[in-house]
């Protein structure tokens, strides 16, 4: 018991849970739910099947349970325990510091074109057909929501979308890594009720303001500044703002239905909202 005390103590810190919980973060966004479960059965091993609930209130759970401002909380009730001799709680938090990523998170990666590999050709004539086409220059690419939309639905042809073709879109939409800045042509996309704008080159985001069937938004790694046109998104529970140039979140405070807001690597000018946030049990993740 001695050991375990003794791991314990070097495992938790403030670290271990900032690690912890962007590791939960990333399984949920990637949508690894299965993992979830499984760092669940490993705290909670006597719990009943009956009991475990849907993978967005498992991940709410998990993330309060590790969530960086919980160490101080949680250091304190281990050091109660051993005081008390209470062993149970002891062995609870030796599971909780001894909880890995399941294997195969590894491979949560996106594939990366490596420039420095060989692809070859079956035939020696398959590369000059592949080139044989007019090239086309990057400038003559437009990358713009309708274009990107019209491809994914309707593949390499010459039609493109019209507003009411958008607007029968539904359920999950993501446009990660899409090279976008101009969110014109979204604002017809009602019927998403879950969107990935990640890793763009988003400054505004006034279109989104028309999406009021929302519950999940992830708009992190981009260059946004002002999250006013947030408002009005009631339905919205689950928003990733990582890695913006955001100050203000008051918009914030006025979403009735939001639960959980990753804030990580904006400026934020003042911590009231975030504590008013908290308030309202809102799960917020921000350092």
């Amino acid at each position: 018991m001695q050991k375990r005390i003794v791991l314990i103590k070097e495992k938790l810190n403030d670290d271990f849970f900032r690690k912890k919980s962007q590791e939960l973060i990333d399984i949920y966004k990637t949508k690894k739910y299965f993992y979830l479960q499984d760092i669940d059965n490993q705290l909670f091993p006597e719990k009943n099947q009956d009991d475990r609930r849907n993978s967005k209130k498992l991940f709410y759970s998990l993330i309060k349970l590790f969530h960086p401002d919980s160490y101080k909380s949680h250091l304190l009730r281990f050091h109660n325990a051993v005081h008390n001799g209470d062993f149970k709680t002891i062995d609870f938090y030796f599971r909780f510091v001894s909880i890995e990523v399941p294997k195969g998170m590894n491979r949560l990666k996106e594939q990366v074109f490596n420039h420095d590999e060989w692809y070859v050709f079956e035939n020696e004539n398959d590369e000059a057909d592949l080139f044989s086409d007019s090239v086309l220059h990057e400038s003559e690419i437009e990358n713009n929501i309708i274009t990107i939309l019209s491809v994914m639905f309707l593949g390499n042809s010459s039609k493109f979308l019209e507003s009411v073709d958008l607007s029968q879109i539904k359920g999950e939409l993501i446009l990660s890594y899409s090279d976008l800045s101009d969110l014109e042509g979204l604002q017809y996309c009602t019927g998403i009720t879950s969107l990935d704008l990640s890793n763009n080159k988003i400054e505004n985001i006034y279109e989104i303001n028309s999406l009021d069937q929302l519950e999940e938004l992830d708009l992190s790694n981009n260059y946004i500044d002002d999250i006013d046109p947030l408002a009005g998104l009631n339905n919205l529970e689950t928003l990733y703002l990582d890695h913006n140039q955001i100050e203000d979140i008051t918009v914030l405070t006025k979403l009735d239905e939001l639960k959980f807001v990753s804030l990580v690597g904006n400026p934020i000018t003042s911590m009231d909202n975030i504590y008013r946030l908290q308030e309202n049990d809102v799960i917020v993740i921000y350092y």
